[in-house]
């Protein structure tokens, strides 16, 4: 009787690790790690160098380092409520988010008065008033710390950053009497109390920057939107002054959407040029370069700022 003859193995079947029908899932998961592993890591990376590159709000502005202040172009503003806007609440501007303090509002306008004169500024009067504006703002920090209140009422900002303005016309007082070093005393001190700055430069007739020339004075608009009516009375007045080695003058400012008034105007006066406001990001703005002939301020033609929206 023959055997049977034992069949030669052929080829082992290839495995198959998907049902019939499906696709591999491959596809699926470089998908799903790209978007929860590559796309935030993308996304971690631009925000680095964002930061990087934009000014910090947090920095110091120290008055010897001036030259290197991370200053950003102004940009056009406005206060005026949209169409949509202006018809549901009934205003014509928007509320912006700043709110002054009573006490600190009053030395601001007082301070003004001052800075609006400037015999009154070069004045050993001038000088006694800005300095009892000091010692007020002493006794009333002294006072609310024997009470134990960390601030202002309703204000989160330190004590003390409300002096920078006063501070600063001091400096400029100094400046104007050839006082360099008191003048850098009091800057340093207005500078690393205010919580921004604006940048001026002046160019003279060749176009290079005017150095140790006197800039003409400046007027900056704080206005305010009070139960949605625009308030106009809050104006920085900065008075002529020298410019440093970069032909420049620097003005401590509160951050906010500012308007570039006249000096001449009288306090809450507007003129229709008055509507173009202004902001920067950051900590610093720079203004327009302002052309200033050899002669001196009174033949400054100052470029305007960017128009209102």
């Amino acid at each position: 009787m023959t055997s049977p003859t034992t069949p030669e193995p052929g080829p082992a079947p290839e495995l198959v690790s998907e049902s019939p029908g499906r696709r591999s899932g491959k596809p699926f998961v470089v998908a799903t790690l790209c978007l929860f592993v590559a796309v935030p890591l993308l996304v971690y990376a631009a925000r680095a160098v964002l930061i990087s590159i934009e000014p910090s709000n947090d920095i110091e502005l120290v008055w010897a380092e001036r030259g290197g202040w991370p200053d950003q172009p102004i940009k056009a503003a406005t206060l005026r409520s949209g169409p949509m806007s202006a018809m549901r609440t009934g205003s014509e501007f928007r509320k912006i988010r700043f709110d002054l303090p009573a006490e600190a509002e009053s030395m601001l306008q007082r301070a003004a008065t001052i800075a609006r004169s400037p015999a009154v500024l070069d004045s050993p009067r001038g000088a006694e008033q800005l300095a009892g504006l000091l010692g007020e703002w002493d006794a009333l920090q002294a006072a609310l710390a024997v009470e134990g209140s960390p601030g202002l009422d309703g204000d989160t900002r330190p004590v003390a950053l409300h002096r920078f303005y006063v501070e600063y016309l001091l400096g400029v007082r100094a400046a104007r009497l050839g006082q360099d070093e008191e003048a850098a005393r009091w800057f340093g001190l207005a500078f690393d109390h205010a919580p921004a700055a604006l940048i001026q430069r002046y160019l003279d007739g060749a176009g290079l920057p005017a150095v140790r020339a006197m800039a003409p004075p400046q007027a900056i608009g704080l206005d305010r939107v009070l139960e949605g009516v625009r308030d106009t009375s809050l104006v920085l007045h900065f008075p002529a002054q020298p410019t440093d080695a970069l032909g420049q003058v620097y003005w401590p400012v509160y951050p906010m959407i500012y308007r570039e008034a006249d000096p001449a105007a009288l306090p809450g006066e507007v003129v229709e040029a008055d509507e173009a406001w202004f902001t920067f990001p950051g900590p610093v703005g720079r203004m327009p370069d302002v052309p200033m002939a050899a002669r001196g301020p009174a033949t400054a033609e100052p470029q305007a700022v960017p128009s209102s929206p």
